[in-house]
């Protein structure tokens, strides 16, 4: 055989051994991301955003066991896992040539305006709630799993999904929880006006399954000097309910708006979260029974159809 055949057959042969090698290489593996609390336990519906060196990006979910799998090709990754009430996890990952490889995020608490912190020792149960005959009048009721109602602003709302009333400090942590208590007594020495002090109505509801859909209503009884719109515009009242319950992690989508309820003249201010994409926020201020009103609702995933069932709400009384 001629030299130069024996030399082009080797180079012919290292050429389809390289490909090989890079097939190998490049075969896309499983990985599985598992995301925790500070104690260990499992967070539920977590998302995770991967993103590879050439910006593509992958967004999953996490199952009721904290954990999601996928296939990447090897190499490095920037990886984004947050949850809601947990603060955000972000750091780089590599993934090699095996299959099986497991990532773990642990999220800490915090991120909590507007809704509750909530520190996972288990998945939030209905079972674990108080007994709805058990709750104080002023809280409502959940009728059939999904109509609420609160006789004392005369508020009737048909939710998507099936829901309970939870207090909203179970899942706080204790530094959150002192951390409330301390600006509570911090606004009484200082505040002065119809929305000082303790609200006389202050629930919190939510899905079954948890992490979907939040409503949080808060309501101030008024004398009738501050029930008196044209010396006190509800529009005032709906600037410091809704911008001052933002915190830091939510953005306002645009202005307020005038719309109505039912009827009833009421201010709308859309939200988006900082830290996840898919999670908008809606905030509703109105009169009725002689009470200013601040209804939030958050949406995980379905905003659409919290925000249809929210301003479908209906009354009873027919006047403020």
């Amino acid at each position: 055989m001629h030299p130069c055949a024996v030399h082009t057959a080797f180079f012919i042969l290292l050429l389809a051994s390289c490909a090989v090698a890079a097939q190998t290489v490049n075969k896309p593996v499983t990985v599985t991301i598992e995301v925790t609390d500070g104690h260990g336990s499992h967070i539920p519906r977590a998302q995770a955003e991967i993103v590879s060196a050439a910006g593509n990006s992958k967004v999953l979910i996490a199952d009721e066991e904290g954990s999601a799998h996928l296939k990447l090709e090897p190499g490095k990754y920037v990886a984004t896992v947050h949850a809601v009430a947990f603060r955000t996890a972000k750091r780089d990952i590599t993934v090699a040539a095996t299959d099986g490889q497991k990532f773990e995020f642990v999220l800490q608490v915090g991120g909590c305006p507007p809704g509750p912190c909530v520190e996972v020792s288990s998945a939030p149960s209905y079972q674990a709630e108080t007994s709805p005959k058990d709750l104080p009048a002023n809280k409502g009721s959940i009728e059939e799993g999904h109509v609420y109602q609160n006789p004392a602003l005369q508020m009737k709302i048909s939710l998507p999904g099936l829901w309970h009333i939870f207090e909203r400090t179970k899942y706080s942590s204790p530094e959150s929880k002192q951390k409330e208590k301390e600006d509570e007594e911090r606004s009484r020495a200082t505040c002065q006006g119809p929305l000082c002090g303790h609200a006389p109505i202050d629930v919190a509801l939510e899905t079954d399954v948890p992490f979907v859909h939040a409503i949080f209503l808060t309501a101030h009884q008024l004398s009738p000097e501050y029930q008196n719109r044209q010396r006190f515009p509800l529009k005032r009242f709906a600037e410091i309910m809704s911008l001052g319950s933002l915190g830091e992690n939510w953005l306002a989508d645009g202005e307020l708006t005038a719309i109505q309820l039912d009827g009833k003249p009421a201010y709308r201010l859309i939200i988006h979260s900082k830290q996840r994409a898919t999670a908008k926020g809606f905030i509703y201020v109105a009169d009725s029974n002689g009470l200013v009103f601040m209804l939030l609702g958050t949406a995980m995933s379905e905003p659409d159809r919290l925000q249809a069932a929210l301003e479908n709400m209906s009354f009873t009384n027919a006047t403020r």
